[in-house]
């Protein structure tokens, strides 16, 4: 529902602009995410003995 209010032309303005905000916040989450386990994840492969 979130793309269909933030990109719909009849929708509210409001509600169009808090979805783009949504959308935009739960992108810069996803990234952030990817990094976090990237980096703990080359922390512990560099850390554990082979």
């Amino acid at each position: 529902m979130i793309l269909v209010w933030a990109f719909s032309g009849n929708s509210n303005p409001n509600r169009a602009n808090f979805c783009k905000a949504n959308l935009i916040l739960m992108a810069i989450g996803v990234v952030l995410w990817f990094i976090i386990i990237a980096v703990f994840g080359s922390i512990l492969a560099n850390s554990t003995p082979v």
